[in-house]
């Protein structure tokens, strides 16, 4: 089970569908490997994941819950959909200039919004 790390508050409760955007590319590779390692035919594979809240210097590792990812989504930071930034898990992130400030936090006051990002869509389990 794949650990998603996070620097900021888990305002999401269990059953309810959350997001959260990573730089780069990693977490998209990671669902297309795991999709993959499914077997043919396989549409909708649902990767588990641990739930992490770690503190800013990654020392730190409190568990806080599980979930499924149910999608990911690659596109730059200034072309992500409304409807994914409403379901960010961390309510200060839920508008675009909130998330933007939210990952100048967590990658330092030189993220772009050119960059490239990964949105995962995930359900909370527990």
């Amino acid at each position: 089970m794949e650990t998603l790390h996070m620097r900021h508050q888990l305002d999401l409760a269990t059953g309810e569908v959350g997001a959260t955007v990573r730089r780069g590319r990693k977490w998209h590779r990671l669902l297309e490997d795991f999709r993959r390692g499914e077997g043919l035919g396989v549409v909708h594979a649902r990767m588990p994941i641990s739930l992490c809240v770690c503190s800013t210097d990654g020392e730190q590792h409190n568990i806080v819950g599980q979930g499924l990812v149910q999608d990911a989504y690659l596109t730059q930071f200034r072309n992500i959909p409304a409807r994914m930034i409403r379901n960010e898990h961390e309510n200060a992130s839920r508008s675009y200039d909130g998330l933007l400030a939210s990952m100048r936090r967590g990658y330092g006051d030189n993220f772009s919004e050119d960059e490239l990002i990964t949105v995962l869509v995930y359900l909370r389990t527990a």
